[in-house]
């Protein structure tokens, strides 16, 4: 603002000086056209100045809505994904159930009566030919229909057993860990602890491992688990 006052006020005061040319010299004269040429060209940089800092201006509010609806349709895309993510999990849940209906009606149809030993053996089965997804669904479908049976530890443990080969090792371990709580007298106890130790192994915890394998020597050191879990130790002792 004090540099647009001075400058109108020099300008005037040449404008003045021009008025009295009359009584200039010569070298006066050049000397206020030359003052003149001077307030035009600051007048013509201001201007530049004064566009480029609107231009400026403009940048930055063309940026700053740019950033706000990136935003907003990062945030739209995110809830999209998580609504889109729900639905397909409710429909995989379907799924199963849909599959163990039918697993089921097929064995109502096959004997007639289902029970909880013509499921293990038929689990047993779809394991022992790899068709892993299947045997999961029947043995879950043993566990589910008949909670009191004295083979739902044995269908935890193929439960297990079934991650395993599929390489889910954290569920693995949540059941043979169920059978280890739940079933510590059961038959399938030793196996669970041996294949406990073996899924943390896979996911590279190498402490809990060798607490279980140490376990199932001390437990059961007569057992050809026992045999195994020593023989897993001494590799482990190599490796060191």
């Amino acid at each position: 603002m004090q540099r647009n006052k001075f400058l109108h006020l020099f300008f005037a005061l040449i404008v003045g000086l021009l008025l009295s040319a009359c009584s200039l010299t010569e070298e006066d004269r050049e000397n206020v056209d030359l003052m003149r040429e001077e307030v035009d060209k600051v007048m013509q940089e201001r201007a530049e100045y004064k566009a480029e800092v609107d231009e400026l201006k403009n940048q930055i509010l063309n940026l700053e809505s740019e950033l706000e609806n990136k935003s907003k349709s990062e945030e739209e895309t995110r809830e999209k994904l998580e609504v889109a993510l729900q639905s397909l999990e409710e429909r995989i849940l379907e799924l199963e159930k849909n599959v163990r209906d039918i697993s089921l009606g097929k064995a109502l149809k096959d004997e007639k009566k289902v029970t909880s030993s013509s499921l293990y053996y038929k689990g047993k089965k779809e394991y022992s030919e790899k068709n892993f997804r299947q045997a999961l669904l029947t043995f879950k479908l043993l566990v589910e229909k008949y909670p009191q049976s004295s083979l739902l530890d044995d269908a935890h443990y193929w439960i297990g057993e079934t991650y395993f080969e599929l390489k889910d090792y954290e569920k693995a371990i949540v059941e043979f860990d169920l059978i280890r709580k739940n079933f510590p007298k059961g038959t399938a106890i030793a196996g669970a602890l041996y294949k406990e130790a073996l899924s943390f192994k896979e996911l590279g915890k190498k402490e809990e491992a060798q607490i279980l394998l140490k376990t199932v020597v001390e437990q059961f050191p007569d057992s050809p688990t026992a045999t195994k879990a020593k023989k897993e130790l001494s590799v482990e002792l190599l490796v060191r």
